[in-house]
Formats: C-alpha cells, sequence, structure tokens
C-alpha cells in the first residue's frame, strides 16, 4: 500500500509525463469554447452540463491532438469519435 506522500510523487511523475505530450493544453481550452460560443450559451440544467462537459472534452482532445501536429494523437482521435457519439445521443434525448 502506497502512502499518501508517495501517491502525491506518482502524481507529480505522471503529469509531468504527460506534459510533454499535452502541453499547457488545460491553458488553452477556456479560449476555445469562448471562440465557438461567441454569444456565450445558456447552461441551467443538468442537461445543459452534460452537454457542455462532452463539447469541453472534445475541445480538449482537439488541442492534444494539435499540439501534437508531427506526430499524431490517435488516442485524441478515437477519443473525439466516442464523445460526438455521446454528444449525438444526448442531443436526441435532451433536443426533442
Amino acid at each position: 500500500m502506497s502512502s499518501p506522500a508517495d501517491n502525491l510523487t506518482n502524481a507529480a511523475k505522471l503529469f509531468k509525463e504527460r506534459a510533454k505530450i499535452y502541453k499547457d493544453n488545460y491553458k488553452r481550452a477556456g479560449d476555445i469554447f469562448m471562440l465557438l460560443c461567441p454569444e456565450g450559451i445558456n447552461i441551467t440544467t443538468p442537461e445543459d452540463y452534460n452537454r457542455a462537459a462532452i463539447l469541453m472534452q472534445i475541445i480538449n482532445k482537439l488541442l492534444r491532438y494539435s499540439l501534437n501536429w508531427e506526430t499524431g494523437h490517435i488516442d485524441s482521435l478515437k477519443d473525439i469519435t466516442v464523445y460526438t457519439a455521446m454528444l449525438e445521443e444526448l442531443d436526441k434525448e435532451y433536443l426533442k
């Protein structure tokens, strides 16, 4: 069993490894979201939050792919496919 200090050390190591791949995309996602929704979006219901959360995941995956343009990032492309299918399901369910 690992201690909290071990868990933090391992988390920091993982963060450093992933930062080499994903760079600082977590600092860019908000700007992209605002560009996609310049008039803002009305998020008032749990359903709205569900759809917005998936849209944010898609934005993050697009950022990860674009930040790795020279090598690509196939996992992100696969994830985008899954997220768009999920968003389609929610749209069909919520936007009747």
